[in-house]
């Protein structure tokens, strides 16, 4: 017994050296091996282990300096991708608090702040950030908060960097210090630039989700010129966040010299997104034609005009600003066209090709296409073409004859069908008409859909954009004998612009037709061109379809035509197939053009193929589209109108004011007697205080008319005064009642006698001699 105590008693104190032993062999290992642990956890999404290891790492101050940074980076991916936001900030602090010293360690923090997700929960008074499971707590954002923390961060981090011997790095810092800068103020909130950011404390949290205002224009000052931030020589001078940015970005150049041209480019870049002329169409007011003319002949007589972008200097240019869209001059700082072309003939710059890319689309913006092509042909020669290389294309699209068909609708038969037709450089263009056989193509469409095809094609049975077809899918079987074929010399515009004009062709019959557009030593553009003498309307009833067939030209009603309805639906069966199902049936207008299917043929789970044809050759058909059997227009044809009025649209204190209300169903089939009639009805009036002045109870007449007025007070609030009508009534005086609501408003104003002199000259009037001048005439 004895001896067999002891024998455990030694295997226990062996065992518990191994353990010990493991424990010190493993926290033993190099810092360096636990490192590349923790990584391969982290890559085999292992993320609990890899945060836990990381976590260990950047919480210890003995850490390799030069690698904790990466270890926070690291521990802060695998918080986000196990869900727990939460322990950010905390996290974050405590490793600052550890490295306070590691300049390095601080930009990264610093980074995470600007990357983290801005939002989050007070709950208890505490801050919780991201989302949070179940509700509860109130919804804040950091944007601001996170801003500023960051950049404290980086400010605590600047004195140190800039006593590294490594210049490069400490170039990279301040570099990315001019971008924690520029964070949320870049483009939309450009405006916040113009302020200093308080370092001392950070800003309270803000209710709800972060908010990104819409982009208003570049910032002005005082007298509605463009904002320019200018160089300072201290970080202590600089009076805004404008000029610590760009005191950062000159701090970047200076401490490594291989950075200037990635300062450089970066100052360009943010001048060209504030003052290019893309700014134009920025933000909420987007003017689709804004610097072209609207025809040649304006063209030609508004060469010069304010917003005429093609005559913009390399000193000028067009911008939207916060104050509206100014043409202006830019400083030889600011100009981003003279710091991209300095870029750009820097043969040691590596942002050169970036250079002629940027100054060739700034031409192409601003309508200089000549100065856009002879960059675009010196870039080719610097940097010879690669594969996927747009610059080939792009130069061709400015130099070459080229043209295009403008899109067009349906036109009716009687006269020569016409297409727009927009150019440029080209002095001729030939064109050759192709007839298609669309009821040939809907005859095979059908075919395929009855032979069950199981899983569809759907170009076999897309028959709203047969030219797409035709061209992409090359169908000649459709495309039948060429019916015609002209020319059109063409008088091209200077400078590569644009000429568009509307070319008459020879098509008269009605049918389909493929046109090709050919011009000489440029281009091939191609249009289908419909031409129609029938057209098919349908309306949405009751429960049910109609269809109205009519004559294109001049919408008479076609009585006796053959309509027919093929539909097609497609179920998945228990065993994995596709199962496509068809239904056909056909009937006769009547003599208004019309056909109203019966629900129980138009079923509402088919997708329906209507085509109307009679003895002489008319033909129209409408694609494949879907059918309801619902109320859903019986609303709007019973909708209830409350149209007022008042005698005036302003009046002044101590004025009347009459008004005057309608009631009515949007039934225009019934007569004159208003459905309202004898209903009642409350009028409310309210002053623009929402003060509620006036309020009766008034009984309609037979039109569903009610009349009132309203005494206004020597002392009435001036402003917008709102008018009410609330009521309901049940038809026949039984079933649910029909709600009344209406109203409109009118204004109150205060005029006052215009107060001081006014002067004014008045021409010398001339005296004419009447005689002496009818004697001359």
């Amino acid at each position: 017994m004895k001896r067999s105590r002891h024998i455990v008693v030694a295997l226990l104190a062996v065992g518990l050296s191994v353990w010990v032993s493991a424990g010190w062999f493993y926290a033993a290992q190099p810092e360096t091996k636990q490192r590349s642990d923790y990584q391969t956890a982290l890559r085999n999404g292992n993320f609990k282990d890899a945060y836990a290891g990381f976590r260990k790492l950047c919480l210890d101050p003995e850490t390799d300096p030069r690698q904790v940074a990466s270890d926070l980076n690291n521990a802060i991916q695998c918080l986000n991708r196990l869900g727990r936001l939460t322990e950010f900030d905390q996290f974050v602090e405590e490793t600052v608090q550890v490295h306070a010293k590691n300049w390095r360690l601080l930009s990264m923090a610093s980074q995470q702040y600007l990357q983290a997700r801005h939002f989050g929960h007070l709950v208890a008074g505490d801050y919780e950030r991201g989302g949070r499971r179940g509700g509860g707590g109130k919804m804040v954002n950091t944007v601001e908060r996170d801003r500023v923390r960051a950049m404290q961060l980086i400010v605590q981090a600047r004195p140190l960097a800039e006593l590294d011997d490594n210049k490069a790095e400490v170039g990279q810092f301040f570099l990315g210090f001019s971008r924690t800068l520029l964070n949320g103020r870049g483009h939309s909130e450009a405006w916040r630039l113009q302020y200093l950011s308080d370092l001392t404390e950070l800003p309270d949290y803000v209710d709800g989700y972060p908010y990104y205002r819409n982009y208003n224009g570049a910032p002005v000052d005082e007298e509605g010129q463009p904002v320019f931030h200018q160089t300072v020589k201290r970080w202590e001078d600089a009076k805004t966040d404008g000029e610590r940015w760009r005191w950062a970005l000159d701090q970047a150049a200076e401490q490594s010299a291989g950075l200037r041209y990635q300062v450089r480019w970066d100052f360009a870049s943010f001048c060209y997104n504030q003052f290019g002329v893309q700014t134009i169409s920025q933000g909420r007011f987007m003017p689709r034609f804004f610097g072209l003319p609207v025809s040649d002949e304006d063209r030609e007589k508004n060469e010069s005009g304010t917003y005429a972008l093609h005559t913009l200097k390399e000193n000028e240019t067009i911008a939207k600003l916060a104050s509206g869209i100014k043409r202006f001059e830019l400083p030889d700082e600011f100009n981003f066209l003279k710091i991209y072309q300095s870029i750009k003939e820097d043969k040691q710059d590596s942002y050169r090709k970036s250079g002629y890319q940027n100054l060739s689309r700034i031409f192409m913006n601003r309508r200089q296409y000549p100065q856009a092509a002879t960059l675009l042909t010196e870039s080719l020669a610097q940097f010879p073409p690669v594969a996927r290389d747009g610059r080939p294309l792009q130069l061709q699209q400015i130099t070459g004859n080229w043209g295009r068909f403008e899109p067009i609708s349906t036109q009716s038969t009687g006269k020569n069908a016409g297409v727009e037709f927009r150019f440029r450089n080209g002095k001729k263009v030939h064109f050759d008409a192709f007839a298609v056989d669309v009821p040939l193509l809907l005859r095979d469409v059908k075919e395929y859909l009855k032979s069950d095809p199981g899983r569809l094609d759907y170009n076999r049975v897309n028959i709203n954009n047969i030219g797409w077809r035709l061209v992409q899918n090359k169908e000649p079987k459709y495309l039948g004998k060429r019916v015609a074929r002209w020319s059109v010399d063409l008088e091209p515009r200077k400078n590569h612009f644009d000429r568009r004009l509307t070319v008459t062709t020879p098509l008269q019959k009605p049918g389909a037709y493929l046109v090709t557009a050919n011009m000489e030593n440029g281009n091939t553009s191609k249009i289908m061109i419909w031409i129609a003498d029938t057209a098919i309307v349908r309306k949405q009833l009751n429960g049910k379809s109609l269809y109205y067939v009519a004559d294109s030209s001049d919408g008479r009603p076609l009585p006796g035509l053959n309509i027919e309805f093929f539909g097609y639906r497609q179920q998945r069966l228990k065993s994995g197939r596709y199962q496509t199902e068809t239904a056909n049936f056909a009937e006769k207008t009547n003599a208004q053009g019309m056909v109203t299917p019966a629900p129980q043929d138009l079923l509402t789970n088919y997708q329906w193929l209507v085509t109307a044809r009679d003895a002489k050759g008319r033909f129209a058909y409408m694609g494949f589209s879907g059918v309801w059997a619902g109320r859903y227009y019986d609303a709007q044809y019973k909708a209830t109108k409350v149209f007022t009025i008042t005698d005036r649209p302003v009046y002044r204190p101590n004025q009347t004011v009459n008004f005057k209300v309608w009631m009515r169903h949007a039934q225009y089939d019934r007569d004159k007697e208003s459905q309202f009639s004898g209903a009642t009805c409350q009028v409310e009036i309210y002053n623009p205080k929402n003060e509620k002045l006036y309020s009766q109870s008034l009984k309609a007449d037979e039109y569903g008319g009610v009349v009132g007025k309203l005494e206004l007070p020597h002392d009435a609030t001036l402003g917008v005064y709102r008018i009410n009508i609330r009521g309901s009534k049940r038809a026949l005086g039984i079933g649910p009642a029909v709600r009344i609501n209406g109203g409109n408003s009118f204004r109150v104003e205060e005029y006052k006698k215009l107060q001081g002199q006014l002067n004014f000259d008045v021409p010398q009037m001339e005296t004419v001699d009447i005689q002496r001048r009818e004697a001359l005439e």
